[in-house]
């Protein structure tokens, strides 16, 4: 199916995607040594931007877990709270649509942070054998997308800034409304205020684009990326 041909409305959708997803990169897990060091094998992002202006994300996170720091799962911080041209705060819906744990439901919990939230993958009484698990990550969002005169912009942190390990890969697929047709792109690495551009960009079998780093992450260095693009307004 070219998904990026089709208005695809329903989030059950989206995540029939995401449970086929994570079914063919299931791997069976090996035992790490507690020596190992832990490690973001790999980390792949989807973003699906809707007519009317919202975002679907599906984060793939493989991670190499030894006992030390992740022992129960892992978390993701996101920003809710913004402020507009004005100063004046407000907040943007966020959504929690599914968690899985190598292909199986996992628990989550989220805690309040002060410009947004903490989302915990996993339980506190439940110990991670020690080898590579597959966390798959769905959730969606409003207000992301800039709408200036002539185009529409969205800037996201693919990795996010607070992963205290390397990750080795990483990358985006960005997939955009009908008819949309990109006029500019950007994409950074490093931590926050550096401007290093260790990425490139491809187009996937549907016409998506897609950003790739072309070396490690190390811990806390980060991923954002924008996109511009021409399309019909939403209506938000």
């Amino acid at each position: 199916m070219n998904i990026k041909g089709i208005a695809i409305k329903k989030s059950y959708l989206f995540l029939f995607f995401l449970t086929i997803f994570s079914f063919f990169i299931y791997e069976p897990v090996y035992t790490a040594r507690a020596s190992q060091t832990e490690k973001i094998l790999d980390f792949k992002s989807r973003i699906q931007v809707f007519q009317e202006g919202k975002i679907e994300v599906i984060d793939i996170v493989k991670v190499v877990s030894a006992g030390q720091k992740i022992k129960h799962g892992i978390y993701r911080d996101f920003s809710t709270t913004y402020k507009d041209a004005h100063g004046k705060a407000y907040k943007v819906d966020f959504q929690i649509l599914k968690v899985l744990r190598d292909g199986l439901p996992e628990s989550y919990q989220i805690v309040p942070l002060p410009n947004g939230i903490r989302v915990y993958l996993g339980k506190k009484e439940v110990l991670l054998h020690p080898g590579v698990h597959i966390y798959a990550f769905a959730y969606k969002t409003k207000h992301k997308i800039r709408h200036l005169s002539g185009h529409d912009e969205l800037f996201w942190n693919v990795t996010g800034k607070t992963w205290g390990f390397p990750i080795e890969h990483a990358e985006l697929t960005v997939v955009l409304p009908p008819g949309a047709k990109v006029i500019r792109y950007m994409a950074y690495t490093g931590i926050q205020g550096e401007r290093s551009r260790d990425y490139k960009v491809e187009t996937d079998a549907e016409g998506n684009i897609v950003f790739v780093i072309t070396r490690p992450l190390a811990p806390r260095e980060e991923f954002p990326i924008g996109v511009v693009w021409k399309t019909e307004n939403y209506e938000d």
